[in-house]
């Protein structure tokens, strides 16, 4: 017999092995199957029956030795990386799908072994930080910092708008790269003030509504690359960036943005209105300090913040905009438009168009007196609307407004001068009604003169 299976035989370490051992001794070495069985601790019945299936073909009495490779089948370079990664405080799991993602699939039972058997213990419990982790164990982003563009090497990374590089020449073009770094914006060596712009603009060009949804774009890189940084930063960055500006310093970047942009695209400026409205921002602090304002959205008034927009009618450009306007100034808002596009352009030729709620009568006499076209609605009263009502058919005059998508082409308009408190000339009524609405709507605008 080969000195390698009488080796095997003498060894027992399983019960297959022993009974290998039981057989030879009753077949080979003349035994009785009573002392076979009790040296190897079998009964008589169990090797009847084991020798029965030798000689069935069942069972094999020399068995080939086992061969091939008896160390681990993990290459050294599986558990150096295994040793790597705990070294950087990655769990078990953690390190099975770093693996995993790089094509070496390892149990975790695996790893727990190999790293016992390199020293390592079980690791400390960490905070969700520590794990990279957030309160709602989504991953953490990097921290935003500035790139150099001069620097970077060629990569290819994927972008969830990556067509928002189409912007890039608009940008360089414009001039408002060279405004923003001109101003004193608020910056720091980690964030310049450009880049800081330029992710608050990321957010706008790419549909965002709010400043906290910049959360979702946050682990992007191709997004913050166009703003110059690695990422782009996170939400508390940008919710209190409006706290380190001042409203003089608005205005500036403001008005010295407008003013680059009518220079390089005339056209966008060129409409014959200009609409100007109020937009109120709610605020849901319980404990908020801010005024009641009107939230048409809401139909009720709500604490919260006043902002007045200008905007091209034709183009849809916004042309002036100041927030945390307060009720008591709110009606000389629009002087202080006109004032502001005085100074940029030298002249007001547009007409201005808002609703009755935008100012009051006092500021329609300035506007009046100080040649500005405009176009308002009155506030209805129960003595101006018998004033109507008394009005014979005579002195309605039916007009048609050509509109397509307007149900009502056709209504009836009365045209008169009126003289309102506050205003030191007449100004020029028109009412219409039958015109879809349950009550007439009245129009004030300046006379011809």
């Amino acid at each position: 017999m080969p000195d390698d299976l009488n080796a095997f035989f003498l060894t027992p370490q399983t019960a297959k092995q022993r009974q290998y051992e039981a057989l030879r001794a009753y077949v080979l070495e003349g035994l009785s199957a009573k002392a076979a069985a009790e040296r190897f601790g079998f009964t008589e019945a169990t090797l009847y029956t084991l020798a029965h299936r030798l000689r069935r073909g069942q069972l094999e009495l020399f068995p080939a030795a086992p061969t091939g490779p008896k160390g681990r089948r993990l290459t050294p370079y599986v558990r150096d990386q295994m040793v790597q990664l705990r070294k950087q405080h990655c769990s078990v799991e953690e390190i099975v799908a770093r693996l995993a993602a790089d094509q070496m699939e390892v149990s975790a039972r695996t790893v727990e072994r190999i790293l016992k058997e390199a020293g390592f213990g079980k690791p400390p419990r960490r905070c969700l930080a520590q794990q990279g982790l957030s309160k709602n164990h989504t991953l953490l982003p990097d921290t935003a910092h500035n790139l150099v563009l001069e620097e970077l090497e060629p990569f290819q990374q994927e972008c969830q708008v990556a067509g928002l590089f189409a912007f890039v020449p608009y940008l360089i073009e414009s001039g408002v790269l060279e405004v923003a770094d001109r101003l004193p914006l608020p910056g720091s060596a980690r964030l310049g003030k450009v880049q800081a712009l330029l992710s608050f603009l990321v957010l706008k060009l790419i549909g965002g509504e709010r400043l906290c949804h910049i959360h979702q774009y946050d682990h992007d890189v191709g997004l913050g690359l166009f703003a110059g940084l690695n990422v782009l930063p996170k939400p508390t960055y940008a919710g209190t960036y409006s706290c380190l500006l001042s409203a003089s310093l608005c205005q500036t970047l403001q008005q010295q943005l407008v003013t680059r942009l009518r220079a390089w695209a005339p056209a966008a400026f060129a409409g014959a209105t200009i609409n100007l409205d109020f937009h109120s921002i709610p605020h849901f602090g319980e404990q908020s300090e801010m005024e009641q304002v009107w939230c048409g959205a809401r139909n009720k008034a709500m604490k919260g913040a006043n902002t007045f927009f200008a905007q091209d009618a034709e183009t849809k450009t916004v042309l002036y905009a100041n927030a945390d306007v307060l009720r008591h100034d709110a009606a000389e808002e629009v002087v202080h438009f006109v004032d502001y596009w005085q100074h940029l352009k030298g002249v007001v030729h547009e007409t201005l168009v808002f609703d009755s709620r935008l100012t009051n009568y006092r500021v329609l006499g300035q506007l009046d007196e100080a040649g500005i076209k405009f176009i308002t609605l009155r506030k209805r009263s129960p003595r101006l609307k018998a004033q109507t009502a008394a009005l014979d058919d005579g002195h309605w005059q039916k007009v048609k407004l050509p509109i397509p998508k307007r149900k009502h082409q056709t209504f009836l308009a009365h045209e008169s001068e009126v003289t309102l408190t506050g205003c030191p000339k007449p100004l020029r009524q028109i009412i219409m009604k039958d015109h879809g609405r349950a009550e007439p709507t009245y129009g004030l605008a300046q006379l011809m003169r």
